[in-house]
């Protein structure tokens, strides 16, 4: 019985609404390829002059695209597309000037040992002139009901997102780290 991906959309939104996200419907980009299936968000306040200090932190549910491969290059190019999605769906006259992102990708290919490592070099990198700060990826492996993840910490307390996911999803899915003799 493989999880859903239905299944998967639900178990994110029941981990941030209480936090007070609101779902929104995703959408699909040919050029370059991605499907977002869903959006949660919700406003942050960074700082206390009110425009300057609004921000939003934002959760993407995205189907891998065909077109990348799942090393280093292929999720990097991942995260930029899925950040400049958020970036064009959450304006900054909508949304202020900052979205922390949190991506849950749903796995195209397998879920390798060692691959938190991968994830976690690739996040570290900062988008380039982008009002978009990725905190968290998560790759989903419906088939095994798998996940890996990293996370960056954002200002403190601020965004929650990334504890609230990785906690939700470790209730209900096996986390793939590798033992040190390399069996799962």
């Amino acid at each position: 019985s493989m999880l859903s991906e239905e299944a998967l959309a639900e178990m994110v939104k029941e981990a941030v609404e209480p936090l007070g996200s609101k779902e929104e419907e995703g959408e699909e980009f040919r050029d370059p390829i991605l499907q977002v299936v869903a959006y949660h968000a919700r406003p942050v306040r960074l700082h206390q002059f009110p425009w300057f200090g609004q921000g939003a932190s934002v959760v993407a549910i995205a189907r891998e695209p065909e077109d990348l491969d799942y090393h280093a290059k292929g999720l990097s190019n991942l995260i930029k597309r899925v950040a400049g999605a958020a970036n064009a769906r959450f304006a900054p006259w909508r949304s202020g000037p900052t979205i922390g992102l949190s991506i849950v990708s749903i796995a195209r290919a397998p879920i390798v040992p060692g691959e938190e490592t991968l994830l976690a070099q690739v996040l570290a990198k900062k988008l380039p002139r982008s009002r978009v700060v990725p905190l968290a990826l998560f790759r989903v492996e419906l088939e095994r009901e798998a996940f890996s993840f990293s996370l960056v910490r954002g200002p403190a307390g601020l965004f929650t997102e990334p504890d609230v996911l990785a906690d939700a999803l470790n209730a209900k899915l096996k986390r793939y780290v590798s033992n040190i003799d390399g069996d799962q």
